[in-house]
């Protein structure tokens, strides 16, 4: 259970965005069906979660907090953790086809995608914070492809994915910051970047995170005095 990581399920309530902003929440039909989403979702970041402890126990062992995870630290066997990750991802796989084809097939995109950021992606510079926030993005999209949305801005998919960059970025910074106090390289990717450098970019996407967001409330505004006008 510690492996799957539920806290880390907090972020899966982005799904229910859709829900919400398209107004349909008072509608117990699209609302199950969303709760459910949420679910199969987590089972299936759970799995990823697990794989990517497998993919960085070398790394993990050597950090002063992760080497207490239950794979690094070798409470939960590697075979062990492979066989719960495949479970997972067959459940979490099958129900979402059993839900909506097109929820599955985005998240078979967010499997394939962590399994790229695992291995590879993940020690790119900036590649690494895109995918991270592309992660965000494809949680608000799933909320989409669950329910029948009539009135969804596409600012909202914009303002998430530059909220998401500022909050990779602001990881990258704070782990780049406790590796040079600790003087310690658990990441390689965190070579690519300074702390100035990173400042910088925080500035970028927040300015863009607030300016996109803006944007997204007018639109909604306009829209809904629209619809009341209708009616």
């Amino acid at each position: 259970i510690k492996a799957m990581r539920p806290k880390q399920w907090v972020k899966n309530g982005l799904i229910f965005a859709a829900l919400v902003f398209d107004r349909k929440i008072g509608y117990p039909a699209y609302l199950l069906d969303t709760i459910l989403g949420v679910i199969l979702f987590s089972l299936i970041a759970s799995a990823i979660y697990i794989i990517n402890d497998i993919s960085d126990v070398e790394s993990d062992r050597r950090h002063p907090v992760k080497q207490h995870r239950p794979v690094a630290s070798g409470a939960l066997s590697i075979p062990a953790a492979w066989s719960v990750a495949v479970v997972l991802l067959l459940v979490g796989i099958g129900g979402a086809f059993w839900l909506a084809q097109n929820f599955a097939f985005l998240c078979l995109g967010y499997i394939v995608l962590n399994l790229g950021y695992s291995f590879y992606l993940k020690h790119i510079p900036l590649i690494d914070v895109l995918v991270l926030a592309s992660f965000y993005l494809i949680r608000v999209a799933a909320g989409v492809m669950i329910i029948q949305v009539t009135r969804f801005s596409p600012w909202i998919y914009t303002a998430t994915i530059f909220l998401a960059l500022f909050m990779g970025i602001g990881k990258r910074r704070t782990e780049l910051l406790n590796n040079q106090i600790a003087e310690n390289n658990s990441r390689k990717v965190l070579s690519g970047y300074t702390l100035a450098y990173l400042d910088q970019l925080l500035m970028i996407v927040l300015t863009c995170t607030i300016i996109t967001y803006s944007l997204y409330t007018f639109s909604a505004c306009l829209l809904y005095t629209s619809d009341a006008a209708d009616e």
